[in-house]
């Protein structure tokens, strides 16, 4: 498998900060023990966030812990993505996109957990109340902050999907609107909200997993118990949590610096300061409209394409 391949030589040319091998056996389990975080500089991140980030690799010695940089993001998408995924990873142009479309990719292929740097971690993973063979935790909110899934899991593999169509979708409305299209195709997009959050973002995760679980035979909410009836093993053994004062499983808070509960405002290299730009993404990279066009039925429902 070349993920795991890939994750391996990585391991190996890594040590600390950037990578901590498990301490502690781990029992089986549906869902690897791996954690990852990822970040645009290590060094900056544990300046900022550095005592949220401790407690994820001293709470849980039974899971292997890797801080990921950029460098690394578009090594693992080059080696173990497709070429539709690859260019949209190179078409999107602020970090906060390629963050987003890594950190999918990166969970369908090798599963695990995933938390951004300034999400605490109260508890040890081991106390969320789920069970062993469960194949995703989901916090209450479906929150795109803090995830835990087993690899190849129908859900992912549903949102990278939808959000690696959704990057050539901006990036191509921007290539025929240069060629003078007028109307539906012409859809570009302007600011963080809906060039980041609802093109790779939150929006269009929880959206995506909602659809998915409708398609994969969950009837309600999407849970172990509404999804009780998939023919998917996968499906059926989805574990959603019960959150207790915004805290995802009762184990991790997002300190979200655009919210209320924020402990410190957002710095300028955050990427709601990124509204300024005119352009999200890059249409001049070599996977263009008409290898979009081939790779997708475009039928339109609700003004979007499928």
């Amino acid at each position: 498998m070349a993920a795991a391949a890939w994750l391996a030589e990585w391991q190996a040319r890594h040590s600390p900060p950037a990578f901590r091998p498990a301490r502690a056996p781990h029992p089986a389990s549906a869902i690897p023990p791996l954690i990852f975080q990822t970040a645009a500089d290590r060094a900056a991140a544990l300046t900022s966030n550095g005592a949220w980030m401790r407690a994820w690799w001293l709470l849980n010695p039974s899971h292997s812990y890797h801080l990921f940089v950029d460098q690394d993001a578009l090594q693992f998408v080059q080696r173990c993505c497709t070429a539709e995924e690859l260019a949209a990873y190179r078409r999107s142009l602020v970090g906060a996109q390629r963050a987003d479309l890594f950190r999918i990719y990166f969970l369908r292929e090798l599963g695990g957990v995933y938390a951004d740097t300034d999400t605490e971690l109260r508890r040890p993973l081991s106390e969320i109340r789920a069970p062993r063979n469960s194949s995703a935790w989901l916090a209450q909110a479906m929150d795109f902050d803090f995830m835990a899934f087993a690899p190849q899991h129908p859900l992912l593999r549903a949102v990278a999907a939808r959000i690696t169509a959704g990057v050539h979708d901006k990036a191509n409305a921007l290539l025929a609107k240069a060629a003078g299209a007028r109307g539906d195709v012409a859809r570009t997009c302007t600011g963080a909200h809906s060039c980041i959050t609802s093109v790779t973002g939150p929006y269009v995760y929880r959206s995506a997993l909602r659809l998915a679980a409708h398609r994969l035979g969950c009837r309600g909410d999407l849970s172990r118990r509404a999804c009780s009836s998939s023919s998917d093993a996968m499906m059926r053994a989805v574990h959603r949590c019960t959150d207790h004062d915004h805290w995802y499983c009762d184990v991790a808070r997002h300190w979200d610096c655009r919210n209320s509960a924020a402990k410190r405002p957002c710095g300028t290299r955050h990427y709601t300061w990124q509204s300024h730009k005119t352009t999200f993404f890059d249409p001049n990279i070599s996977y263009g409209l008409e290898q979009w066009k081939a790779a997708h039925t475009t039928s339109k429902v609700g003004g979007r394409i499928k």
